[in-house]
């Protein structure tokens, strides 16, 4: 999308339906999940509009329910083994999940939300997210937060509950705060500073860190990635990762050549 995806803005009603691009099984390629067969649920729009996002989350989007969802998400797992169901976007958490996690857990399966944590709904405060994320008696399956923090502030509910935090990281030192190794807004504040991307508390949890991948123009006018800045920030972002002892996140469905 590159930054020229539309705004929206989060819309939580029941819950009983959901606005989905594509439901497809893959691997996993990043974060603390990687290199397991995962079923992917792309919703659809984000709230956000960030100028590296090379991810098509509008064409095609149509209005599902939950129970065509998981019917889905079923006849995907006969032809992919596994238990692993990633909700990912566009930005996830801008709709309502929690009857769609509902029907996950109880049928045993597992999940992965992927979410920027700018937006949360409202009730995710209540007994109703605390219930999911508990693993309560009913449910068989477990979910899993994993939040990329895209700016200064994160949602105090995800900021409490998630574990698993991953942040985008250029080829350039100049990019990130020598303080802990963990990249700047692509804003300035009022007065000329650099702002810092939201940064998990002491006991948050994980810490991933993953390259960011630039790309090139033909002269067709399409975009290949560029090699040269892939090596440099594959590099700095593995000084990284030992000075600062946080884990490396690759894009290994790109390495495999899959979706």
């Amino acid at each position: 999308m590159f930054g020229k995806n539309q705004i929206i803005k989060a819309r939580y009603g029941d819950g009983e339906t959901l606005r989905v691009v594509k439901i497809f099984g893959t691997i996993q390629g990043e974060g603390p999940f990687t290199g397991q067969p995962a079923i992917f649920v792309r919703l659809a729009g984000c709230n956000l509009r960030c100028w590296f996002c090379d991810t098509d989350f509008e064409t095609n989007a149509k209005e599902m329910s939950t129970a065509d969802i998981v019917h889905e998400i079923n006849a995907a797992r006969r032809e992919v083994k596994t238990r692993l169901v990633v909700i990912t976007g566009g930005e996830p958490l801008a709709q309502q999940l929690i009857p769609l996690c509902y029907a996950l857990l109880i049928a045993g399966l597992d999940i992965q939300i992927e979410t920027a944590g700018s937006v949360c709904p409202p009730d995710w405060s209540t007994v109703s997210l605390e219930s999911i994320t508990g693993r309560p008696e009913w449910s068989r399956g477990s979910l899993t937060i994993v939040c990329s923090p895209k700016t200064p502030k994160v949602d105090p509910t995800i900021a409490r509950i998630c574990k698993d935090w991953k942040y985008l990281v250029s080829s350039s030192p100049d990019d990130v705060d020598p303080a802990d190794g963990l990249p700047f807004t692509n804003t300035q504040d009022k007065d000329g500073r650099r702002a810092n991307l939201f940064r998990p508390p002491p006991d948050g949890g994980t810490i991933w860190i993953q390259p960011l991948e630039r790309y090139l123009p033909t002269v067709d006018g399409d975009l290949v990635p560029d090699e040269e800045e892939t090596k440099a920030t594959l590099a700095f972002v593995s000084s990284l990762s030992r000075q600062y002892g946080y884990r490396i996140s690759l894009q290994t469905h790109k390495i495999l050549d899959v979706e």
